[in-house]
């Protein structure tokens, strides 16, 4: 099972590693690496507006959940 992970950077500087949330606002798994990678490809291309203080848009990199760091691991857990 994989997970995206959304690292947001902003000025300051600053950055913010969260889970990729999908429209319920519940983090998205996938099965596998292509359907993840996939997803990558479409936020990627995706139009993005910046929030306050926000340098760049999102860098999206697909993970395995089984080599995530604990805390996203356990709201994986939660969400499912």
């Amino acid at each position: 099972m994989y997970a995206i992970i959304a690292k947001r950077e902003f000025y300051g500087p600053a950055y913010v590693r969260e889970l990729f949330a999908g429209e319920q606002g519940l983090p998205e798994t996938f099965p596998d690496e292509a359907a993840a990678k996939a997803m990558v490809r479409e936020l990627d291309g995706a139009v993005y507006y910046l929030s306050h203080n926000e340098s760049d848009r999102p860098t999206y990199t697909a993970r395995r959940v089984d080599r995530l760091a604990r805390r996203f691991r356990e709201e994986i857990a939660r969400a499912a």
